[in-house]
């Protein structure tokens, strides 16, 4: 195990001691401390960086969608809404299934700003 040096104030080291108060943390060296937050960080900055891959899925796949939404994308008002509120709807349950949620727990506004997103970009280049 390479050991690392890390300079650490009184009052960062007394936040560190007492961020908890059950009696396994008090038991826990200074250093262990630290190893356990640090793991908790990492392991928290995975699951995020999961999320957001699978976020940029489901607007990839919004897109693919929007692309192949009969009207097309430059349709009528009438088409376009009814093409944003398709793929807001297919965006919701896609995200659902990738989070484990039920899809009224997906914020409708997320799924709505992804849909609108993924027709605007999709307008913008056609071809892609």
């Amino acid at each position: 195990m390479t050991r690392y040096s890390l300079d650490i104030s009184d009052t960062e080291k007394r936040q560190i001691e007492s961020c908890r108060s059950d009696l396994s943390w008090k038991e826990l060296s200074f250093g262990a401390k630290l190893r356990v937050l640090i793991f908790e960080q990492v392991e928290m900055l995975e699951e995020e960086n999961t999320k957001m891959i699978d976020l940029n899925r489901a607007a990839n796949m919004a897109e693919m969608y929007a692309k192949a939404c009969p009207g097309g994308i430059n349709g009528s008002l009438n088409g376009a809404v009814i093409d944003i509120v398709d793929t807001a709807k297919m965006a919701r349950y896609r995200m659902a299934e990738m989070f484990g949620m039920d899809p009224q727990d997906v914020p409708l506004e997320s799924c709505i700003k992804v849909a609108i997103e993924a027709l605007l970009k999709a307008q913008q280049d056609p071809a892609s």
